[in-house]
């Protein structure tokens, strides 16, 4: 009878600790979760704070773009302008030259 207690008590002692150890892992398991959950937050939020900072600067590119394109414009419209008036003096010369030739 006292070996099957001795026993038995050692049995109760290998599952006892079998069962520390399960649980400890379990905690560590549990804490590697949570700490892998705040990594991949903490790296959603660099991430979100980068997009951010892309879309302001692709904003201020857009207008920067908006900007050239209305300078561009506005230069194009002054060369046909300019372009307008050099064939107006050409057309003035030629006319005085004509002019001179038949006098």
């Amino acid at each position: 009878l006292l070996v099957a207690a001795a026993a038995c008590e050692l049995e109760l002692t290998r599952v006892m600790s079998t069962l520390r150890d399960d649980l400890a892992l379990r905690d560590n398991l549990a804490v590697t979760r949570d700490e892998a959950l705040a990594a991949a937050t903490a790296e959603l939020v660099a991430v979100k704070r980068r997009l951010a900072a892309a879309a302001e600067v692709l904003e201020v590119s857009e207008r920067e773009l908006a900007a050239h394109r209305g300078e561009e414009k506005r230069l194009c419209e002054e060369l046909k302008k300019r372009q307008g008036q050099e064939e107006q003096l050409r057309q003035s010369l030629e006319e005085k030259e004509g002019e001179l030739k038949r006098r």
